[in-house]
């Protein structure tokens, strides 16, 4: 107990510094026992994680809401540093919230919360008549002017319509045999 104190300099004082040093490495007395180590790091945050949500969010929560929101933080968050393995892995395994505390580069404590959410968009949309033309247009050169040229519509022609693209996706003769995969993910980590 009297190290408690002193580490944070008496009871109801406690600097960000120390919130922040602590939450990268706590000041755990069972330096035999990683099991400890990890469950005495992982409340710690858990804690820290709650009063700033408590400060910030003005949240007066009951018992039972605080023991929600402890299940809830426990089952789908990762409260951590973002250079630990686990912080990956998290990333990985689609855990819906990541937080952490870092002092950053102008010496101001900062607290950081990323949130996996689904974010639907257009990656583009060409109008139907504009792909029509370029089809005609590609259908009287290479058939009735007779163009032989290999690199015909290249895409710096029409970067905007994605011109080679276009004329890609045309039936043959004019486009190329179709050609198509199933879905590809590419993985980020």
């Amino acid at each position: 107990s009297s190290g408690i104190n002193a580490e944070y300099g008496g009871a109801g004082r406690v600097s960000a510094h120390q919130v922040v040093r602590n939450f990268r490495a706590p000041a755990i007395c069972f330096s035999q026992n990683t099991f400890l180590q990890d469950l005495a790091a992982k409340a710690y945050r858990l804690a820290v994680k709650l009063a700033i949500d408590a400060t910030v969010l003005g949240m007066d929560e009951e018992e039972e809401d605080c023991l929600e929101e402890l299940i809830d933080l426990l089952q789908s968050s990762f409260l951590g540093l973002e250079e630990d393995k686990e912080w990956s892995d998290s990333i990985k395994s689609n855990k819906s919230a990541l937080f952490t505390v870092y002092l950053n580069s102008e010496g101001v404590y900062c607290s950081r919360t990323l949130t996996l959410t689904n974010l639907p968009l257009d990656i583009g949309i060409l109008n139907p008549e504009c792909i029509t033309s370029i089809w005609s247009s590609l259908s009287l050169e290479l058939l009735y002017l007779t163009n032989d040229d290999e690199e015909r519509y290249s895409i710096q022609a029409h970067p905007n319509l994605l011109r080679n693209l276009t004329i890609q996706a045309a039936d043959p003769p004019l486009g190329y045999p179709l050609f198509t995969s199933p879905l590809q993910h590419v993985p980020v980590f």
